[in-house]
Order: C-alpha cells, then structure tokens, then sequence
C-alpha cells in the first residue's frame, strides 16, 4: 500500500507501459461480509497465480493494519540506519539470532541462483512469539525495535486474523472444515510467524533500465523464491516487486517476470508453501523476487513491511482433502519448522536449528 510520501520524500509514479501481472483486486470488507462475488475471485486467485491485491479500506480490521504498517513503515528507517556493527550482533546464524528471527545482511547468494549474484537486501525478521512474550529464548532487538513492542503486537495480532479469514475461505473451498485449518495457526502457539521490516538502497543507475536488463544482469534486492508458510501480506511503497506469470509466454515458450503495482490503500496477498500441501496441490504458492523499482522509482531507498502467517511448529505438511488414512501414505512429510528453516538455507542464510 503506498504513501505519498516516504520519509518525506516524494514518490515518483510508477511507471506506465510495463508489463503488469494481471492480479485481482479483493475487498476485505466484502470477504467479511461473505460477498459471494468476492469469494469467488478469492478462490480464483488462489489456484491461478495465488497473489491478490486486499482493498483494506472500510473496515476495522483495514483501518488497523494502514495505521499500523505507516507508523512500522517510519520505524523502519531507524531500525536499517543502525550502524553495521549494532545489527550485526543479531546477525541470523549468530548467537543473537534464533533460527529465521534476527537480522538478515545484505550480499546473500541463493543455493539456486545460476548466475550466483549477492542479493542487496537488508531486513528484520521480528517473531510473533518474541512480541507475545511466548518465546522460549527471545531475540534481544536493538531499542529501536524493542520499545515498539505494542506496535508490534497490534500489528501482528489484525495481520494474524485477516490471514485467518482468508484461511476460512479456503478451507470451505477445498471442503476441509476451518477448525481444522485455524487449529494449525494458532497465534497463541510458537510458530514461525513474524513481522519482516525490508530495506534495499536505491540505485540512480537502474534509473529507468529495471524493465530492459536481462536476467544475470537484474540486481536483485530479494531473490526468486515462493514463501514458506500458508499467507503472506505485504505493505509497500515503491515498486520492485515481480511474479512469475502463470502461463509461459507462446512466443518463447518461457515463464516471464511481471510487475505488481503498488496500490493506495492495499495490501498485496499471497499464498505460500504450506496451502500447496494442505490442499493436496490444489492451491497455488506464487513465485516471485524483489528487484529494483522501475523508472524514476529506482533511485530511491526501498522499504516494505510482510507478515507471514506459518503453521505452528510441530504441524506437519500435508493433505488435509484426504482421509487421515490416506494422510500416512507416500514419501517424507516436514513440520513446519523443519521446512521454513531448510528453505531460509536455500535463499543462503545460516539459519541454526534451536
């Protein structure tokens, strides 16, 4: 959701022309109310490019996270103006760390990454059961952050519930019953949730070039990758988000990278890994990358503000549209955990398992 201003700074439009990926725009408001219109497209979105615009406006709940992510979003520029040296004391992979929770560098390379480029992202992954004081071993946060803590927890607590209602809708699409979804994510129990402050430097060099580089020549700020839990919402303000189209291009015959357009007033959803498992392949886990933004856009200083709903812990990746018979069958299963920590290392962090 973007703001006029960032930091007091104007925001150049973003730019016309691009090639934009064709997501949905949905109303909280209607979801709440059971609109069927809206149920319907939330449902179509969900099991094409599993990203959809959430018109926040009208609504309790909307009202609540616009308020928050703003007063997050100016948080944020204290938090990454930290000298290295400070947030390098709860470097991930460090004692002042615990597993994904702590502070991520800049210069990462991703297991994957073919052309083995350093990501130019820095971000704060701040756990939900830190700011609920439910951690076992709670990540000690520079001031900055700590003394925010009631933001914090207001933020995550609406975040956490509008995940749960998109939970809901989905839950009555695949025909599983919403306790069974909603007892897998449960705020009150340590999971991998967590609020992620971002920050990538402006570039006056890709001024005007994001749309035109080739791929081994796309500075990325985060790399290519599909989120790790069940539903991710995400504020931002400048462009630089891409997700992979949903079809290959006829022409080439290659998948192609689209832009998201920041929207005033929405937040920009998606689904993750766990909802591909929970749903026996059903819904669809979006892949997608951050680089720099497009146009004039380039030359500024990139923040956003995610909150990732996950499974609790201890719950296991599986299909829950099959008998618990059927469950037990086939190859390995992860629990959440597990698998939120593998892929933190495959993205090239040196998450440590507790």
């Amino acid at each position: 959701m973007p703001h006029k201003t960032t930091h007091s700074i104007d925001i150049p439009p973003f730019p016309t022309g691009l090639k934009e990926a064709p997501v949905q725009r949905i109303s909280l408001t209607s979801i709440l109310s059971a609109d069927a219109a809206a149920l319907a497209d939330l449902k179509t979105a969900c099991r094409t490019h599993g990203f959809f615009y959430l018109d926040l406006a009208d609504c309790p709940y909307g009202n609540a996270l616009q308020r928050t992510s703003s007063q997050l979003h100016s948080l944020m520029h204290a938090a990454f103006a930290l000298p290295q040296s400070s947030k390098q004391q709860n470097a991930i992979g460090g004692p002042g760390a615990r597993g994904l929770f702590g502070f991520k560098k800049a210069g990462i390379v991703a297991t994957d990454d073919v052309h083995q480029r350093r990501d130019r992202g820095e971000m704060w992954n701040v756990s939900k059961d830190d700011v609920l004081g439910q951690s076992d071993r709670p990540v000690e946060y520079p001031t900055v952050i700590g003394e925010q803590a009631v933001l914090f927890e207001e933020f995550d607590r609406t975040a956490h519930e509008v995940g749960m209602c998109v939970l809901d809708v989905l839950a009555d699409s695949l025909g599983v019953s919403r306790e069974e979804l909603r007892g897998r994510h449960r705020i009150t129990e340590q999971s991998g949730d967590h609020s992620r402050l971002t920050w990538g430097p402006g570039d006056s060099e890709a001024e005007g070039k994001a749309s035109t580089v080739d791929d081994a020549s796309t500075r990325i700020t985060t790399y290519a990758h599909t989120d790790f839990g069940s539903v991710t919402l995400l504020f931002n303000w400048l462009g630089g988000l891409q997700i992979e189209s949903h079809e290959p291009n006829p022409k080439t015959g290659q998948k192609e990278w689209q832009w998201v357009r920041p929207l005033d007033g929405h937040a920009i959803c998606n689904l993750g890994d766990s909802m591909v498992q929970f749903s026996g392949g059903q819904l669809r886990s979006g892949k997608h990358r951050v680089v720099a933004a497009p146009g004039e856009q380039a030359k500024l200083d990139r923040y956003s503000l995610v909150y990732f709903v996950r499974p609790e812990d201890d719950v296991v990746l599986e299909d829950l549209t099959v008998s618990p018979n059927e469950r037990d069958q086939g190859g390995k299963k992860y629990k959440a955990k597990e698998w939120i920590e593998m892929r933190g290392r495959d993205l090239g962090n040196a998450v440590k398992s507790d």
